[in-house]
């Protein structure tokens, strides 16, 4: 299995401790550079200030919604695969989060391998 090159550097933006421990630690074990955020305002200004090759967006923030979020990373020409994490990304929101501007959806629980493959396509 391809494994990313010259650790790929991914910003997570996500507000719960133990989600955002999980997705650090997969992604560390499997050869990423991971940064992480608790809230959009945050993540937006990191994502402005440094290249990352990928991002992972909480659906539900503090201080906004991931579907916001999505439209204003794009808006602020950030490059780089978007991945939206949550427990509610099924059927229509699932939908919404495509069409707000993300690459692929994940739900949680999730399983390390399927976000790896979510990021690989990014990041090889």
């Amino acid at each position: 299995m391809p494994q990313p090159a010259n650790n790929p550097r991914v910003l997570v933006i996500q507000d719960d401790a133990v989600t955002s421990w999980a997705i650090e630690r997969a992604l560390h074990n499997a050869g990423y550079h991971v940064e992480t955020t608790d809230c959009a305002e945050e993540g937006i200004s990191r994502a402005l200030r440094h290249r990352y090759d990928a991002l992972l967006v909480d659906d539900y923030l503090p201080d906004t919604d991931g579907f916001t979020l999505v439209r204003l990373l794009h808006a602020q020409h950030i490059a780089g695969a978007i991945i939206m994490v949550g427990s509610s990304l099924y059927g229509d929101q699932a939908a919404m989060a495509l069409a707000a501007g993300a690459t692929h959806v994940c739900t949680l629980p999730f399983k390390d391998e399927h976000l790896l493959d979510l990021l690989r396509p990014a990041t090889l």
